[in-house]
């Protein structure tokens, strides 16, 4: 968690929501940058590997929602190398901001780096850095084996993992 500047005014003269901390989350990903990318603006695909319910406007100004509470607008889009857009759900880092950018690691490889920037307090970065590890886990199991990771699974799995770490350990 990396303290970020604090708000001012948005382009278009609007209060942006302020929060000292940044997180970024990256995976390697054995896909090309063009299916990753359309992950997160096809429906279809995201209400499989992230959400239920998905609907997407993908364009810069386009709006998305989902059955979860996550709704936005995007405020950039490059294909197939960047997406930037506002992260409104109420219940989860309101009012802050999500970038992904995808760079080429190889034939046939991208490397996904997402960073959620203005969250409020070091429980929100943390709470969203947990959120946003499964995202990616499960957006790398779909594009590579046409099938998502679970919350529950991937919780599973860490449970694990961190209880033969600590064997290991002690």
């Amino acid at each position: 968690m990396t303290p970020a500047r604090r708000g001012g005014k948005d382009g278009a003269g609007r209060k942006r929501a302020s929060g000292p901390y940044e997180i970024t989350v990256s995976r390697v990903i054995g896909a090309p940058a063009g299916r990753v990318f359309a992950c997160f603006l096809r429906p279809a695909d995201l209400s499989r590997w992230f959400t239920r319910g998905a609907a997407v406007e993908p364009r810069v100004g386009g709006r998305y929602r989902n059955r979860d509470g996550d709704r936005g607008e995007f405020l950039e889009i490059r294909r197939p190398r960047l997406i930037r857009f506002s992260w409104d759900n109420p219940r989860h880092a309101p009012g802050t901001v999500v970038s992904v950018a995808l760079a080429a690691r190889g034939r046939g490889r991208i490397s996904a780096a997402l960073t959620h920037r203005r969250l409020r307090t070091r429980r929100d970065a943390a709470k969203m850095r947990e959120a946003w590890s499964w995202a990616l886990d499960s957006l790398r199991s779909y594009v590579e084996t046409g099938t998502p990771v679970g919350v529950t699974e991937w919780e599973r799995t860490r449970r694990k993992a961190g209880s033969r770490a600590r064997r290991r350990e002690g």
